[in-house]
């Protein structure tokens, strides 16, 4: 985000000044993201900072912005604690602290929300049990969807899936609106499109080939294994748990022996650091971007070297030249063209499956109200305009 910009200044307390190297189409969008360029004090930088590391051992539990909280604890793999901050520049938030538990089993989170331990759980429940909430008055059931579009990925670097023409039977086999209509009943349609809609001009890049089973079912009984990990990770709850199994049943009759694990988050976002081999031969997650400009998804994705969420570590002198040349341009349509030529690449390399827009539900009790979710992420939420009615 900070890569190009060549100097910036505040010439009077509500002004920001910013002046980039070269053009960006794409800078305004990276300053709205949710993970935005934060202001974050100098002198809390500098006073907290070890060994020039600019304070990101104290950043990581303690804060040092503007916004209507301060973190007041943090007790890793436990919770947050959030307490209100008097000197914040707008209206006084309602709540005096805010509590966030870190709980890992969507279980034991329906189970302290529908006890009312918890006023608010942001994501993750199954279908079954969003449709259940939606007819009982003692909750609020919000439910939108972002920017992210739920994916299968296939490890095109190790394993079986290195074979290109493999992965593009992949791109065929699967019965893609059965899946979707089954994990999200009727929520999220099927992906059409390659990118996300709301990322790029809905129709330009249309992904909707017929569905046959045919070619990978002539090319599983030439593969040295036939064992298949799939791994589905667990930010995407209990509906990606479910596109998995339906994945693992699907494929089952082409011989594919496939074993379906869960893999935090965590585990995730370090799979780029780890040998090729030791990544899942496929996986549910997502792609999209960091705000609504297609540079912010292929950046993070598609760029040689990017970490972490170049999961699988593609990388292409091509595409990441594409991707420069792409932000200088001047109009949409010229910035769309040559987003289309490395689409063309991505396709025919065929990284991944397009599924479906992640739908996300966020569950409260019915006298929170004021919730505001964020456009590319719904779950994430502005903590200071909540409110118990």
């Amino acid at each position: 985000m900070v890569a190009g910009i060549a100097r910036s200044e505040a010439p009077d307390p509500t002004t920001l000044v910013v002046t980039l190297k070269e053009p960006n189409n794409a800078f305004l969008h990276y300053a709205a993201c949710p993970w935005q360029m934060f202001a974050v004090s100098p002198t809390a930088v500098e006073t907290n900072a070890v060994g020039g590391d600019l304070a990101q051992e104290w950043l990581k539990t303690h804060d040092a912005g503007t916004g209507p909280y301060a973190m007041k604890e943090f007790v890793p793999g436990s919770h947050y604690t959030l307490e209100r901050f008097d000197g914040y520049w707008g209206e006084e938030p309602y709540f005096q602290s805010v509590r966030i538990e870190i709980v890992p089993e969507i279980a034991t989170q329906k189970l302290q929300l529908d006890q009312g331990a918890f006023d608010l759980v942001a994501k993750g429940f199954a279908i079954p049990d969003v449709l259940n909430y939606k007819q009982n008055a003692k909750f609020n059931t919000i439910t939108a969807a972002g920017s992210t579009v739920i994916v299968l990925w296939m490890n095109f670097n190790a394993g079986v899936f290195a074979d290109k023409s493999l992965r593009q039977a992949m791109m065929t086999a699967l019965d893609r609106s059965a899946i979707v209509e089954a994990a999200f009943q009727g929520l999220t349609p099927m992906q059409s499109n390659f990118w996300p809609e709301n990322m790029f001009p809905e129709g330009l890049v249309p992904f909707d080939p017929p569905v046959d089973i045919g070619p990978l079912e002539a090319i599983v009984p030439t593969l040295p294994s036939k064992k298949i990990d799939l791994a589905w990770v667990t930010s995407y709850g209990a509906p990606g748990q479910q596109i998995a199994e339906l994945i693992q049943t699907q494929l089952a009759p082409t011989g594919l022996e496939i074993t379906v694990r869960a893999m935090p988050s965590a585990e995730s976002f370090d799979l780029a650091n780890q040998p090729a081999e030791r990544r899942p031969d496929l996986m549910v997650a997502g792609i999209g971007g960091d705000a609504l400009h297609l540079d912010t998804a292929m950046r993070i994705f598609l760029r040689t070297g990017a970490k972490p969420l170049n999961f699988f570590q593609y990388g292409n002198p091509e595409v990441d030249r594409l991707m420069d040349e792409a932000i200088t341009k001047p109009t949409d349509d010229e910035t769309n063209e040559v987003y289309l030529q490395i689409t063309a690449t991505i396709e025919d390399e065929a990284l991944w499956v397009p599924l479906c827009r992640r739908m996300d539900t966020t569950i409260t009790q019915a006298q929170i109200d004021g919730f505001v979710g964020n456009s590319y992420l719904p779950y994430i939420f502005d903590t200071g305009v909540i409110r118990r009615a």
